[in-house]
């Protein structure tokens, strides 16, 4: 039996020549196509794995096989799966069901993902794709808890039993997201209303921190907040900004006053 060859995991050359030895007494090797230095562990990897795929090697698909796949692909497009099958899909899919629960990626996998994603970084998604996100984003809840100063607003308007949505997708302004919580126009509101629960630090509230002592974190979401709150009001809402430090020490009665009921 031949000894499986040795590839490079950095350009699949297979000539080495050796350059001494690693900290802890491993042979090291450098490869004599890319001159990158290489480990003996990372050889006896390749070594386990003696057929590596095609584009390793330089190879391409053939026409034929091409046409093949695109054929077999159109086929899986045009007979999508039932709502049954899915869920089944899913069930099988979830926690120590998944064949991939509690395992980690070889240094082999990780070497394999990583010449797969080479050249991606920097690429802008098409208007296709970003359509798709933006319709994805606007069937998610997020975030996915409520923080203690929007449940102490939630429970002011229970108590004054007036009708809410919390995280409520507004989609009619350019910058969409995911609101605090909305109030639906009813008896004692007139107007649609959205009430912001800012967080003192993550929204850099001016009354603790100072505009030159910012983040570029803060920054970006003053932003953010100014910019969706314009075009929140030119849609005809209105936009309430209540403070963290402010909920923390607020009642009933001070709410009340600040939503004008």
């Amino acid at each position: 039996m031949t000894e499986p060859k040795k590839i490079c995991q950095y350009c699949g050359g297979d000539k080495f020549k050796k350059v001494g030895f690693s900290s802890n007494g491993k042979q090291r090797w450098r490869c004599k196509n890319c001159k990158k230095a290489i480990s003996n562990f990372q050889i006896k990897i390749i070594i386990k794995n003696p057929n590596p795929p095609r584009y390793w090697l330089g190879k391409k698909r053939s026409e034929e096989t091409i046409a093949k796949i695109k054929e077999a692909r159109a086929k899986q497009i045009n007979q999508p799966c039932s709502e049954e099958t899915k869920k089944k899909i899913g069930d099988a899919q979830r926690g120590e069901k998944n064949h991939r629960f509690g395992k980690k990626n070889s240094p082999y996998a990780r070497m394999m993902i990583s010449l797969k994603n080479k050249g991606r970084k920097g690429k802008s998604p098409s208007e296709t794709s970003r359509q798709k996100i933006r319709e994805a984003r606007a069937k998610q809840i997020f975030p996915n808890f409520d923080t203690k100063i929007e449940l102490k607003i939630q429970g002011f308007l229970t108590l004054l039993k007036m009708e809410y949505v919390a995280h409520k997708y507004i989609s009619e302004i350019e910058h969409r997201y995911c609101c605090d919580i909305f109030i639906p126009v009813q008896e004692g509101v007139k107007q649609k209303t959205i009430i912001e629960c800012d967080g003192d630090y993550w929204h850099g509230n001016p009354n603790i921190y100072r505009k030159e002592k910012l983040t570029e974190k803060q920054i970006k979401q003053i932003f953010r907040d100014e910019s969706r709150t314009k075009e929140l009001e030119k849609k005809g809402y209105r936009v309430i900004r209540l403070w963290e430090s402010d909920i923390k020490v607020m009642e009933i009665n001070n709410f009340k006053e600040k939503i004008n009921l």
